[in-house]
C-alpha cells in the first residue's frame, strides 16, 4: 500500500532519458502489479491518488493507469507528478487524460531514480544479468581464486551477494574482495570487504541461500549505479 503522506527525498538524483529504458521499468512495474502514487499542486492544495499501470503502448508512446478510490479533480495546467516506491523513480506529464477512473498520460521524456542515496540500497533482483565478478585470497599461500556471484541490491557504498550454504566459507567476515565486474560492466579499482552473512528470507531456494553483506572501500558514481541497474557497459570503463 502507498504512503500517501510519505516525504519523497528528491536529492542527489539521477536521470534517464532513454525511452526503451523507460518503457523498461514501467513494464516491470506493471509486471509487478505496483502501485504508484500520483500528486499535482494546485494553488495552496495538493492533490494526491493512487493508480497501477493498465496498459503500455510502447509504439504510441502511451501510458494508461487504472486508478483506484475515487476520480481526482485535475488541473489542466500544472504538471502530473507520479512516484513509485519500489522501484525508486520519479517523474511528471504535462500531457494527461483522465475518463471515470482510467487516467493516459504520454510517456515521459525523463525518469529520475530516486534510490540512489548513501546507504540506501537499489534493488536489482528482477535483473536476468546481474553477476559479479571477483576475486579473493585463498589459504596461507594467498593464491588468488575468481568468483561469480549474483547481485541482490547496491548501493553507492556497498551491496549484498547471493550465495548458497556450501560457500559460506567464501565469505568469512572480513574476508576482501576485489571487485572486477558487475553485471558485465567492468569495474577497476574497487574493493569490498564482508560485513555479514545471514539467511535469505523469502528466497525461492529456501534455506539453501543465504545473503553475504559488502562494504566498499569507496563510494561508487552514481551513474555506475545507474549503468548497472540498466545493465548498460560505458564506453569509458571499457577504456580504463
Amino acid at each position: 500500500m502507498v504512503n500517501l503522506n510519505k516525504k519523497i527525498n528528491l536529492h542527489n538524483l539521477v536521470g534517464i532519458h532513454n525511452k526503451d529504458d523507460i518503457h523498461s521499468l514501467l513494464i516491470t512495474c506493471a509486471n509487478e502489479k505496483n502501485d504508484l502514487l500520483f500528486w499535482q499542486q494546485i494553488e495552496n492544495s495538493r492533490e494526491r491518488f493512487v493508480g497501477s499501470i493498465l496498459e503500455i503502448d510502447k509504439g504510441l508512446e502511451q501510458i494508461v493507469f487504472k486508478l483506484k478510490d475515487g476520480v481526482p479533480k485535475l488541473c489542466e495546467q500544472a504538471p502530473l507528478y507520479i512516484y513509485e516506491e519500489k522501484k525508486g523513480f520519479v517523474t511528471k506529464s504535462d500531457l494527461f487524460f483522465m475518463k471515470d477512473n482510467t487516467l493516459l498520460i504520454g510517456t515521459p521524456d525523463e525518469m529520475k531514480l530516486t534510490e540512489l542515496r548513501k546507504h540506501t540500497r537499489f534493488d536489482l533482483t528482477d535483473k536476468e544479468n546481474r553477476l559479479v565478478y571477483h576475486s579473493k585470497k585463498i589459504g596461507l599461500g594467498e593464491k588468488v581464486k575468481h568468483f561469480t556471484s549474483r547481485i541482490n541490491d547496491v548501493s553507492q557504498w556497498g551491496m549484498s551477494l547471493e550465495i548458497h550454504q556450501h560457500q559460506k566459507g567464501r565469505y568469512n567476515i572480513g574476508d576482501e574482495l576485489q571487485i572486477k565486474e558487475i553485471a558485465n560492466i567492468p569495474i577497476s579499482d574497487l574493493k569490498g570487504k564482508v560485513l555479514y552473512s545471514c539467511p535469505h528470507y523469502n528466497h525461492p531456494e529456501g534455506k539453501n541461500v543465504l545473503k553475504a553483506g559488502i562494504v566498499f572501500n569507496r563510494m561508487i558514481d552514481k551513474e555506475l549505479i545507474k549503468d548497472i541497474f540498466l545493465n548498460k557497459i560505458n564506453d569509458d570503463l571499457l577504456a580504463a
